[in-house]
């Protein structure tokens, strides 16, 4: 669970080379996994996402402490 802002982290772990974060859903991993685990892939294999644009999940947000805000969620 990402209690910064209870969503996913996915892409390269900064400060940490060669690792991948593909984490934090909350419980709603079953959900989100086929989309992650294509972004995931697509990260791995070109160095961006292709498919989706998933770069707002970046786990960097946490050290420039930039949550991802849902603004249809109250």
């Amino acid at each position: 669970m990402n209690t910064f802002d209870h969503n996913a982290l996915i892409g390269w772990a900064p400060q940490c080379e060669g690792f991948m974060l593909v984490t934090g859903f909350s419980g709603h991993g079953m959900q989100h996994s086929p989309a992650a685990g294509r972004g995931a892939a697509e990260l791995i294999a070109t160095g961006r996402f292709q498919s989706l644009d998933l770069a707002i999940f970046t786990p960097a947000r946490l050290l420039t402490k930039q949550p991802v805000v849902e603004l249809n969620i109250t």
